[in-house]
C-alpha cells in the first residue's frame, strides 16, 4: 500500500531486528504510518464491501494455515508471512505479479524474521478445506487479496489450477482437483 514504507523496511531491517538497541523514533514513524494508511482505508470503507479487504493481504492462507494448525501454533504474524508468500507466488504464477516482485517481498519478510517456507505438518488438502471459512468467500467464491506490484494488491478470484499448485508445492504435495472442497477458485 505504501512503496515509500517498503524501502524504507527493506533499508531498516537489520535496524528494526536488534532488539538489544530498538530504534523507538524509527519504529513510532513506521507504526504512525501504517496506522495512517489503515485509518484512510477503513474510513473509506468502514463495512469491508470492497477496498477494505485489501487490508487482508496474506490472510486467507493465514487464517486456513491457523485453522488447520490450531490456534497458538503459529503466532498470527508468521502465519500472514506464510500467507503473503503464497498469495505473491500464485500472483506470480497467474501472470499478474513478476518473479523480481515475489523475491523482493520474500527477501523482506526474511530479512525481518519472518517465515517463509513452511515446514510443519499441515496438508495442503486441509489449507484448501480451511480456507472454505475465510470471510472473503461469498457465493463459495474465493476473492484473493494479490500483489500487482510492491505497494498496489486487487481483490480477484484465482485460476483453480494455479491455486492448487501453488498450495500443493508450499504445503508439500500434489491435489488432484479441487472438487471436494466445493469451491469455485475463479469466475470461469
Amino acid at each position: 500500500l505504501d512503496t515509500k514504507l517498503f524501502a524504507q523496511l527493506e533499508a531498516q531491517a537489520e535496524t528494526l531486528r536488534d532488539f538489544s538497541h530498538p530504534p523507538a523514533e524509527l519504529l513510532c514513524q513506521i507504526i504512525t504510518r501504517c496506522i495512517a494508511l489503515k485509518a484512510a482505508i477503513i474510513e473509506e470503507d468502514e463495512r469491508e464491501q470492497a477496498r477494505r479487504a485489501i487490508l487482508n493481504y496474506g490472510h486467507t492462507v493465514a487464517h486456513a494455515l491457523e485453522n488447520a494448525a490450531g490456534y497458538g501454533a503459529l503466532l498470527h504474524g508468521e502465519a500472514v508471512s506464510l500467507g503473503m508468500v503464497v498469495a505473491a507466488t500464485i500472483a506470480q504464477q497467474a501472470g499478474m505479479f513478476t518473479k523480481a516482485g515475489v523475491t523482493r517481498q520474500n527477501k523482506l519478510l526474511k530479512a525481518l524474521g519472518l517465515p517463509i517456507d513452511y515446514n510443519g505438518s499441515v496438508q495442503a488438502q486441509d489449507i484448501l478445506a480451511a480456507i472454505q471459512l475465510d470471510k472473503k468467500v461469498a457465493n463459495k467464491q474465493v476473492r484473493w487479496v494479490m500483489p500487482q506490484r510492491i505497494g498496489q494488491v486487487i481483490v480477484t478470484p484465482m485460476p483453480a489450477d494455479v491455486v492448487q499448485n501453488v498450495i500443493g508445492s508450499f504445503f508439500a504435495e500434489r491435489i488432484p482437483n479441487a472438487e471436494h472442497t466445493g469451491l469455485k477458485w475463479s469466475q470461469s
